[in-house]
């Protein structure tokens, strides 16, 4: 796996939490019928250098995806299907210093996929129709991306002050380690406040990931904010920032080759409104 595609993965990983007045259930019904309008920015870059014997590498990737949820209802195995309208989607790519222009992405505004979650606001799978299977990956990340603060919530409550940490294993080698799957983090989750707003309780967290340090990986830390509503039942905005620093060798590399010198920011923020 190349560091672009764990930084993808952390994008879809990077998660977040919600909670509690004096206590409250984290992990609220999404409801049915209701239509939300959903705004996604992802950014991703990263610097390796490898030493005076080669030239470094920059590169930057930005993704803006928009669309729209309408919600459908819940079956009787408790899941609800809900239908996304493409609203927008641009991309931004360098590589060092020089503008690439990606494939035409305006083709994908209008289209429809499929979200299933279930009660507990997870989402359990991406629908894509047979016409978009080839731009699949593509799609499904920025969509699994912006659902991601929902993916290790605490199931206990929480009241106003309390942290939580919850063990969470990316189900992937991380690039430069000699560790195998699953990569074993922690997300440190403290309910910072509930504001009231309206007749809306809106629960505000922050969040913190913590990841074993070993000499011989790439070290993951990341950190967060998710502002919740705990009576509509969604996440109305995320704030991400993931740092990956160390030296990295790549896979085949000879035994005496210099180690690139890496370091890499992924940072996404989420606002939905109905």
């Amino acid at each position: 796996m190349n560091l672009r595609s764990f930084a993808l993965f952390l994008l879809v990983a990077a998660p977040a939490v919600a909670g509690a007045q004096t206590k409250v259930t984290l992990r609220p019904t999404p409801k049915p019928q209701q239509t939300l309008h959903v705004m996604t920015t992802q950014e991703f870059s990263i610097n390796m250098d490898p030493g005076p014997t080669a030239p470094g590498v920059q590169v930057l990737n930005k993704v803006v995806f928009d669309f729209t949820q309408s919600n459908g209802s819940f079956d009787d195995q408790d899941r609800m299907e809900s239908q996304l309208v493409i609203d927008r989607i641009e991309v931004e790519e360098v590589l060092n210093g020089t503008k690439k222009t990606p494939d035409d992405a305006a083709k994908f505004v209008g289209q429809s996929l499929t979200a299933v979650f279930n009660r507990a606001g997870k989402l359990l799978n991406i629908k894509v129709p047979k016409s978009l299977e080839q731009s699949s990956a593509r799609l499904r990340t920025p969509i699994a991306t912006a659902y991601g603060a929902l993916s290790n919530f605490p199931a206990t409550p929480l009241a106003v002050g309390e942290t939580a940490t919850v063990p969470w294993d990316i189900p992937v080698r991380l690039p430069g380690s000699t560790a195998q799957a699953p990569y074993k983090v922690q997300a440190v989750i403290t309910l910072r406040a509930i504001e009231k707003r309206g007749q809306d309780r809106i629960a505000r967290f922050d969040q913190r990931i913590e990841a074993p340090s070993e000499p011989d990986q790439l070290k993951v830390a990341g950190t967060g904010t998710v502002d919740l509503n705990l009576d509509r039942g969604f996440v109305e905005a995320t704030a991400t920032e993931w740092t990956i620093t160390g030296s990295y060798r790549p896979k085949g590399s000879p035994a005496d080759a210099q180690p690139s010198n890496v370091r890499a920011t992924l940072k996404m923020t989420m606002t939905a409104k109905e």
